[in-house]
């Protein structure tokens, strides 16, 4: 496994050509916090992070967006790295947003069908996650490029992506909390979220906003579903729009069809 990370250094010189991008805007940044992407193969610990360079008030005031990675040195680095396939790829958005004072604000993605459920402790799903995932996109930015071809470090508003590692044995891991499964992971860290937020690479995800009603720590977190649903294509095209049909309601709609066509031929007929 140690060589495959040896082209990381290689990547860099590609990924400065392209120029110097920004980073993620935190939690703390109140209502400029930007969404961020996060893929992950977890059997080569190998993650990369991506600014998607909107915030936390522009997506709630315009929910829908299309973002393609193709040019991205870092991303088809990342692809190499874990074989060249993103067969075992899994990926979720997020973005966290201080309201105000301890007004906690989680935007986040779900797997399948997931219904959340809204009896849960806010102090559970905000307030303990909240600052384990902030801690995430910090140690995120604070990657370097000559270890992880990492573009999150410069001031311009270009958006940056990075990669980390999460075993220590390889030549290039361990990379912490800057590592999906140390930082971030499946369900907020520390497992304080009863739903998986992450999905393979081609799944569809569905989206959620939580938030904090009052400042009490006991009090319940608001969520609410929001319209559209994420889709990363194994392109590494990214999409935020109306849900796809599964199939079994295409084949519901397709029988549908066929027989409001019977119907029409039997009247003709007639």
């Amino acid at each position: 496994m140690k060589h495959r990370f040896r082209a990381v250094a290689a990547a860099v010189t590609l990924a400065a050509s392209s120029g110097a991008n920004a980073t993620i805007a935190d939690g703390t940044a109140r209502g400029g916090a930007e969404l961020f992407l996060s893929v992950v193969d977890e059997g080569a610990q190998v993650s990369y992070v991506r600014d998607l360079g909107i915030t936390y008030a522009d997506f709630m005031a315009d929910t829908s967006a299309t973002y393609s990675f193709a040019a991205d040195a870092n991303w088809a680095t990342f692809v190499g790295l874990v074989g060249g396939s993103t067969e075992n790829l899994i990926y979720n958005v997020a973005a966290l947003n201080l309201q105000g004072g301890t007004l906690n604000r989680f935007l986040t993605t779900t797997n399948a069908d997931v219904t959340i459920s809204t009896n849960r402790p806010t102090n559970s799903l905000l307030g303990t996650s909240y600052p384990s995932v902030n801690d995430y996109v910090d140690q995120t930015n604070l990657l370097t490029a000559t270890r992880n071809a990492s573009t999150h470090g410069a001031t311009d508003d270009v958006d940056g992506s990075s990669i980390a590692f999460g075993d220590p044995t390889l030549e290039d891991g361990d990379d912490g909390l800057a590592y999906f499964g140390n930082g971030s992971g499946r369900r907020w860290n520390l497992a304080q979220s009863p739903f998986d937020t992450t999905e393979s690479v081609g799944t569809a995800l569905s989206f959620y906003e939580l938030r904090r009603s009052s400042a009490n720590a006991i009090s319940r977190a608001s969520m609410d579903l929001l319209p559209n649903q994420w889709l990363l294509a194994t392109d590494g095209t990214l999409t935020y729009g109306a849900p796809v049909p599964e199939p079994e309601t295409w084949a519901m709609l397709l029988a549908g069809g066929a027989l409001l066509g019977a119907v029409r031929l039997r009247r003709r007929g007639a």
